[in-house]
């Protein structure tokens, strides 16, 4: 009797080939090359005194659970190494 890890991926398997893949559009509509005259100069769609307004995205700060109690950490054996190289330097000639 096959075991029960081998029947749940057997059943996802089915159900993956079961689903219809999204298909890309055969074709794709290109916008119209404007060309420029060497005559023809752009004008510029928003004045350069005029500010552009954007809206303002606020991203939470990432939460690190662990940051002080690592940099404690690590400060400490940090610490330990640089006082056992200053007391070899003191006791080996």
């Amino acid at each position: 009797m096959p075991k029960k890890s081998h029947r749940t991926a057997a059943r996802y398997a089915a159900k993956s080939k079961g689903k219809k893949k999204e298909k890309a559009p055969l074709h794709q509509v290109a916008a119209p090359a404007l060309e420029v005259s060497a005559k023809a100069k752009p004008t510029p769609a928003v004045s350069p005194s005029e500010p552009v307004a954007r809206p303002a995205i606020k991203q939470a700060p990432p939460k690190y659970r662990y940051l002080t109690s690592e940099l404690q950490r690590i400060g400490i054996i940090a610490g330990a190494m640089f006082a056992i190289l200053i007391v070899l330097y003191f006791v080996l000639p």
